[in-house]
């Protein structure tokens, strides 16, 4: 039985592993690296304009709006 539990752990640890540094979303799955990074870096790019700059309306913040 103890066999059973520490292959099923590993298997959800790597999961959960997998999970975080591909950053949990189904679009960056199946791509290379360096696109999936992009593809991460724009969502970021996009989640701190609208969340924080637009929302509290912050100049000379240096970004391009994600939507131009």
């Amino acid at each position: 039985m103890p066999q059973l539990y520490l292959a099923e752990r590993s298997h959800i640890v790597h999961a959960f592993e997998d999970y975080l540094f591909r950053g949990g979303y189904p679009e960056v799955l199946d791509v290379a690296q360096p696109v999936r990074i992009q593809i991460l870096q724009d969502y970021f790019n996009m989640l701190l304009y609208l969340d924080l700059i637009e929302r509290f309306q912050i100049r000379n913040h240096g970004l391009q709006s994600p939507t131009e």
